[in-house]
């Protein structure tokens, strides 16, 4: 088996390296960006959280003072609120267009992982049958009912690890192509919502701007 050479020119035993090594580089990336970007989401919306206090301070704040400071304070805790909602708005559509998808794909790697596992386990029983043949092969005659039924087996078990390889590889395959065509989706989305909240924000902020500079003027 570790001799024999497959239409892609290498030996099987290569070959499968290649796969595992493809496999693993998947999978120890997605785990890592599933596991900070679902932190990074949780963490926003626990932050989204305070800000709404915050929000909600500064506009009885304001609302207790009866000049022009009350008013512009109680504008910024009712800004600070539009904010925060447009916040939450920006993390549910990270959550549903970000985390979620990268989960699945995720999840559907890991289904590959059983494929990798009977892939294993068939070469396992391939070297051991190899390993009884050559024992009975010393001694022919003494197994010649043996020998023939052995040779069947190990035909059986070769031919099985190669439909595994290809069955493999081709599961590898079709995940590379869905990662480079989704993740460049995904991470179009994930562009987006920030893009967004960003230039609502924006445009928010910027509508209290001169008020703000004003009331610094008052004060000087």
């Amino acid at each position: 088996m570790k001799n024999l050479v497959s239409k892609r020119g290498k030996t099987r035993d290569e070959e499968v390296r290649i796969l595992k090594d493809k496999y693993h580089f998947l999978q120890d990336h997605y785990e890592k960006l599933v596991k900070v970007s679902k932190q990074y989401v949780q963490v926003g919306q626990a932050s989204v959280k305070d800000a709404d206090n915050f929000g909600e301070t500064l506009t009885a704040f304001g609302l207790s003072e009866d000049n022009l400071l009350g008013e512009t304070l109680a504008k910024i805790g009712e800004c600070q609120k539009s904010l925060n909602s447009m916040q939450t708005t920006m993390f549910i559509s990270l959550l549903e267009a970000w985390v979620v998808p990268i989960q699945k794909f995720l999840e559907d790697l890991r289904k590959a992982k059983t494929i990798k596992k009977n892939l294993q386990n068939a070469r396992n029983r391939y070297d051991s049958l190899c390993t009884k043949f050559k024992k009975l092969q010393q001694n022919p005659e003494k197994y010649a009912t043996k020998l023939p039924l052995v040779e069947e087996d190990l035909k059986a078990s070769q031919q099985n690890y190669e439909h595994l390889i290809e069955q493999f590889s081709s599961t590898i395959d079709e995940l590379e192509q869905r990662h480079a065509m989704e993740l460049t989706v995904h991470i179009k989305s994930h562009f987006n919502a920030h893009l967004c909240f960003f230039a609502q924000g924006y445009t928010l902020l910027s509508e209290l701007q001169a008020e703000i500079e004003s009331i610094g003027s008052d004060a000087r």
